[in-house]
């Protein structure tokens, strides 16, 4: 797992941010499962880093070895942005 996937799994924005500015690869998935970044940024329920990695190209219409997107994830989640994460993946969807 490299660090961008790492820092979206837990939620950590700052880190993400650093790591998005070096270029990171934003739509890099794990090996095992075919987890992106999003995707765990959805699952933890973290709206904000969900824009941040949009904003930064992360394709919402990629999925994982089980055929689940971020989309997914996001409808799993609950929590207070769980609405907010599914209408921005869902509006980025129709472009």
């Amino acid at each position: 797992m490299n660090a961008l996937l790492f820092a979206s799994m837990f939620g950590y924005e700052e880190c993400v941010d650093i790591l998005l500015k070096a270029k990171a690869n934003v739509n890099i998935q794990t090996t095992g499962t075919g987890t992106s970044s999003l995707m765990y940024a959805a699952a933890v329920g973290r709206y904000s880093l969900c824009v941040m990695l949009i904003e930064n190209g992360a394709d919402v219409r990629m999925t994982n070895k089980n055929g689940k997107s971020a989309l997914d994830w996001a409808k799993e989640k609950e929590g207070t942005s769980r609405s907010e994460i599914i209408e921005r993946l869902q509006a980025e969807a129709k472009k």
